[in-house]
């Protein structure tokens, strides 16, 4: 069947996951974040192995050394910077407030919503990814 269908369907998945995240984070309990936690990472599980060997094979065999460095080294980077970006928006929102336990929900909600946004932006670029190489294929 392909890379396809577990890539698009690992990505809606964990789309879900923050979805879920974004739109209950004031009324998060331990069991919510667990639950909305195991979807976005079966999500992750079910696309990023897919994505990467997929990836891969576009590459020749001299490449493809390199090119797992490469995706191991962004998929670090891409962590760290994730990591900063959303520990600056919940700072930012406890010092919005004098509440800070007000303002890191605020602050999380944001960074969640951030986190959605560059979720939804993946989907829509691995679906055009997937159809452009589909019609490759075909031609």
């Amino acid at each position: 069947m392909g890379p396809r269908i577990p890539i698009i369907s690992g990505s809606c998945v964990a789309l879900i996951g923050l979805l879920g995240f974004a739109l209950t984070a004031r009324q998060l309990t331990a069991v919510a974040i667990l639950i909305l936690y195991i979807f976005f990472m079966l999500g992750i599980g079910l696309s990023f192995g897919n994505i990467m060997t997929n990836g891969l094979h576009r590459l020749n065999q001299e490449q493809q050394a390199d090119g797992n460095a490469i995706f191991n080294t962004v998929q670090q980077f891409a962590a760290a910077v994730g990591s900063s970006l959303a520990a600056t928006i919940v700072a930012a929102g406890q010092a919005a407030v004098a509440d800070r336990r007000l303002g890191t929900i605020n602050g999380s909600q944001h960074a969640l919503i951030l986190l959605l946004v560059i979720g939804t932006l993946e989907v829509l670029l691995i679906l055009a990814a997937l159809r452009r190489t589909r019609k490759q294929q075909l031609d």
